[in-house]
């Protein structure tokens, strides 16, 4: 129900905006700073439909992700060997401007490192390393980005798994902590947050654009839709396909030798410790990738029984189907958007209307690079 606005109100956040950002989760956030930080006269006005945005941003797993060898070595297959390594590169410039813009006790960042773990160790799998670590040292400027790390396996308390390979360019966050900063550093520069504006639709109207939310109406030059799976409600032609990631956390753990970010099956599996000596584990999606493909922000009962599966054969001294209901504290769901080339997108859907969209689950760290990509058009284009 649209309420009647008063003289403060119109004349304060309901004045009209050179950039309205729909959505306030990390996609939203860092198009709405680059636009701001390149100019500071231009109105950033950014709406979110929730008290926190309950997409993909505070629901994650909180990788600050590199990426494992055989989920780039098949992206390589998938995108091509070029455009693989530009992914990377933009997820390795993102996880440092992290750094750079916050630093690591804001964001409770630790550079722990990521590991990719097999149960068969792949034949070739050396000569692989070997080629990928080649690629990638003009992205990372380590000529050893990938190492066989079997020796570490045993120490981290893990069994049921053949080999492993380590990575110095990854770590973990905390992902409340570091969407909270950045909702700060934006506000800081005088752009408001609206929370509780749910976007039904929007309509042009000469040079401009009229938005309509469940309580008020909003005028605004451009608009950049960063809703992540949410985004086919707004823009219908976007081929945007949602995927549901479900995680859950164990009891603290007394003893938990686990220390990193883990990944297996293509990035399928991943799990870390939590300061507090828990275990995070998610994923599982490919357990059923169709009922996946939802924006249904729920768990399910398959994806969950997979991953409490994967917990009692890798962490048997810890868990067993007779304790487990016991020794899991939460399960939620987030929802990530996908697209068919896995490559991340920055699009003009109409003039005036923009999108960031597409992450692949890689969204801490790709988001704050596309959106100085955004920023650029949407600044050229005023």
């Amino acid at each position: 129900m649209n309420i009647a606005p008063s003289y403060w109100e119109k004349s304060r956040w309901l004045m009209p905006a050179d950039v309205l950002v729909v959505g306030a989760g990390l996609a939203g956030l860092w198009t709405a700073y680059e636009i701001k930080r390149r100019s500071p006269k231009t109105r950033v006005l950014m709406l979110e439909r929730s008290a926190i945005p309950t997409g993909a941003s505070t629901r994650n797993a909180g990788f600050a992700c590199f990426g494992s060898p055989s989920e780039l070595l098949h992206d390589a297959t998938i995108m091509g060997e070029s455009a693989m390594l530009g992914v990377v590169e933009m997820r390795y410039k993102g996880i440092q401007k992290i750094l750079q813009t916050f630093g690591e006790t804001a964001i409770g960042f630790e550079p722990c490192g990521g590991y990719e773990c097999f149960e068969n160790w792949p034949l070739d799998y050396a000569d692989q390393l070997a080629l990928l670590n080649k690629l990638l040292q003009p992205v990372a400027g380590n000529a050893n980005s990938f190492s066989i790390a079997n020796d570490q396996l045993a120490g981290f308390g893990m069994q049921g798994f053949a080999g492993m390979v380590a990575s110095k360019a990854e770590g973990a966050l905390h992902s409340g902590m570091y969407v909270s900063a950045l909702s700060k550093l934006v506000a800081s520069m005088g752009i408001d947050i609206l929370y509780g504006e749910e976007v039904l639709g929007y309509e042009q109207y000469g040079n401009k654009f009229s938005v309509a939310t469940s309580t008020h109406q909003f005028e605004a030059t451009q608009i950049v839709l960063a809703t992540n799976a949410y985004l086919p409600a707004l823009a219908p032609s976007l081929h945007v396909k949602p995927a549901r990631g479900q995680v859950l956390v164990t009891q603290p753990i007394p003893g938990l030798t686990l220390r990193g970010t883990f990944h297996f099956d293509e990035g399928f599996y991943y799990w870390r410790h939590l300061e507090d000596n828990r275990i995070l584990l998610g994923g599982a999606r490919n357990a059923d990738i169709a009922a996946e493909e939802t924006t249904e922000i729920k768990t399910s009962g398959t994806i969950q029984t997979a991953l409490e599966t994967f917990l009692i054969r890798h962490f048997p001294q810890h868990f067993n189907a007779q304790n487990m209901q016991q020794q899991v504290a939460l399960r939620w769901a987030g929802l990530m958007a996908m697209s068919e080339t896995k490559l991340p997108i920055v699009q003009q859907v109409e003039p005036g209307i923009w999108a960031m969209m597409c992450c692949n689950g890689m969204g801490v760290a790709l988001t704050p690079i596309m959106a100085e990509k955004l920023a650029e058009q949407v600044l050229t284009n005023t």
